[in-house]
């Protein structure tokens, strides 16, 4: 029987296949370990996110409620459309906290929670670029409420009201966008 070195190549690949298994295979317990973590804290920034824009949408509505009723014109009606826009800005707030409490980090396999992130941290940027649009529409309402036009004083209220809105959540969404990117910078082995 010939003798076979340990090194032969049969061997040598064989011990390759079933290092690169381990490794694998640990790297992936690192992974999973480190999805949960980044996927905990990608959430966590989102939730907190989530509360102050429902902050300033209940700040919005109830200032929004007395300046409806205590101011006229051009002021009357930006308070109208703050309170309504916050009508708006509150659901999406608390659906996403309710969202938030009924889902289990957990649950999630590495491929999701990174997913799951991506996706929201998508969204952010392109909510900014809605809201350069809201801004614009804004300024339009404004420049047409120089014009000789029934109501002018609605649409230069709407169009301040909705200026702020936008530019709040133009800053709001940019600074939920970075804030995800400084989570991914802390994580760099999952991206």
């Amino acid at each position: 029987m010939p003798h076979r070195s340990f090194f032969s190549p049969k061997n040598t690949c064989c011990l390759t296949f079933l290092f690169t298994l381990i490794l694998l295979f640990i790297s992936d317990l690192a992974i999973a370990d480190n999805s949960e973590a980044f996927f905990e804290l990608s959430t966590s920034t989102n939730q907190s996110g989530m509360f102050v824009l429902a902050a300033w949408a209940i700040a919005n509505i109830v200032i929004g409620i007395f300046g409806w009723k205590r101011k006229k014109g051009a002021e009357m009606y930006f308070h109208q459309m703050n309170f309504f826009w916050n009508i708006v800005n509150l659901a999406i707030a608390g659906y996403a906290l309710f969202q938030f409490t009924a889902s289990d980090p957990s649950a999630y396999n590495f491929t999701e929670a990174l997913g799951q992130h991506l996706k929201t941290k998508n969204l952010f940027i392109i909510n900014a670029g809605l809201d350069i649009i809201y801004i614009i529409i804004g300024l339009y309402l404004l420049k047409h409420a120089g014009k000789p036009i029934k109501k002018p004083e609605r649409l230069k209220g709407f169009g301040r009201s909705i200026i702020l809105q936008g530019g709040f959540l133009f800053v709001f969404d940019l600074i939920m966008y970075a804030l995800q990117l400084v989570n991914e910078s802390k994580f760099p082995e999952m991206f």
